[in-house]
């Protein structure tokens, strides 16, 4: 709108247990016709580039800051997480219940060959 000068915007962040590392990421703008950045910014004057940075907690563990700095936790987790879910789906017709309710003959005897080298 015109006029405006700045804006807020809300990031809803996950909870990182206080054993982990700091980290970062980028807030990145792009604008539109009416809106004007500093060229000598980072993102130039199309946009511009904010690096947040999360502070470590003070009672952190050393062991598992040196864990999570060596292997990133966060990504292995979700990197778990995401393995439990496509494990589970290779169990139903085309990876899900839902899609199971509608699949047809093709499909569930296409699921029962090949189940074996999907496990």
């Amino acid at each position: 709108a015109e006029g405006v000068t700045e804006q807020l915007i809300t990031v809803d962040l996950m909870q990182k247990p206080d054993d982990r590392v700091a980290d970062e990421f980028f807030v990145i703008l792009q604008g539109s016709d009416d809106v004007e950045f500093n060229a000598g910014q980072d993102g130039g004057s199309e946009g511009n580039i904010l690096t947040v940075k999360l502070a470590e907690s003070a009672s952190s563990s050393p062991v598992w800051k040196r864990l999570d700095k060596a292997f990133n936790l966060d990504a292995f987790h979700l990197g778990n997480s995401e393995w439990a879910d496509q494990f589970r789906g290779v169990f139903f017709v085309n990876g899900s219940l839902e899609e199971q309710r509608e699949a047809d003959v093709n499909d569930w005897v296409g699921h029962i060959l090949a189940l074996p080298w999907k496990v």
